[in-house]
């Protein structure tokens, strides 16, 4: 039976003795080795859908377009939503915390059209790994995870998102529902990364006091990717205690 505490222990059994997420072991979830390295390993490419920053309209526009209620989804990301649902929603006690990673490329497919391929770098990380320049002001009681750009000088979009296994699995009453809402949190941070680059606030976020990185844009993306989280999977994302007031769009 996996608890709060045997979740992360496993988890880093899998960081420290396993060689990192291997699609024959831990959890079962359909997925090969490739897909699994699309998502875990160095990205290799940039979004091909830009050759510079989009502004926030655009970029909110050509995810709003996709997630669309209204849409119906195509064979692909019906067969995606249908294993994602299984896997959130699993009620065996034996869950492992690399299941997560194995469902990226489904994640990806019926949630941000394929976007993130190539641009993001998805990892477990032991809290010592997110030190105090990335915890802030408030601590480490509350760090879950960290996103940032690859490369600290890098001009395009490629993201590393960590996710802490002990800010995430250890304090949670639902650690699995965490992980989850965790996870959908930082990919909506990397999308915005990869797609408006390095652009500051805007003024709105300026003047609504949005400077922590869940301005506008974050948090549209957040509302319609919720509306499909919800509907398909029973899940809400908004729901982490870190994030306070990041739904209000008033």
């Amino acid at each position: 039976m996996a608890s709060r505490r045997t979740a992360a222990d496993l988890g880093r059994y899998v960081l420290k003795e396993n060689g990192g997420v291997q699609a024959n072991r831990g959890s079962a979830y359909l997925c090969s080795q490739f897909q699994i390295d699309a998502y875990t390993l160095k990205p290799y490419c940039y979004l091909g859908m830009v050759d510079h920053p989009m502004t926030e309209r655009e970029s909110h526009q050509l995810l709003g377009s996709f997630l669309n209620p209204n849409r119906t989804p195509a064979s692909d990301e019906i067969f995606a939503l249908r294993r994602l649902r299984d896997a959130v929603l699993l009620e065996r006690d034996d869950w492992h915390p690399d299941i997560v990673i194995k469902a990226l490329p489904d994640i990806d497919t019926a949630f941000f059209n394929g976007m993130l391929r190539g641009n993001i770098k998805v990892q477990w990380v032991d809290d010592a790994l997110l030190d105090a320049n990335m915890r802030g002001p408030r601590g480490p009681a509350i760090v879950m995870a960290n996103t940032r750009y690859l490369h600290p000088r890098q001009p395009h979009g490629c993201t590393s998102i960590w996710l802490s296994l002990q800010g995430v699995l250890e304090p949670a009453r639902n650690p699995r529902q965490r992980m989850w809402q965790a996870l959908f949190h930082e990919l909506i941070h990397a999308y915005v990364l990869a797609t408006c680059h390095r652009r500051p606030p805007t003024p709105y976020d300026r003047a609504k006091g949005w400077l922590d990185g869940h301005g506008l844009l974050f948090r549209l993306c957040l509302r319609a990717l919720e509306v499909r989280t919800v509907r398909y999977l029973d899940l809400e994302i908004g729901s982490i205690e870190d994030i306070r007031d990041f739904r209000s769009l008033d």
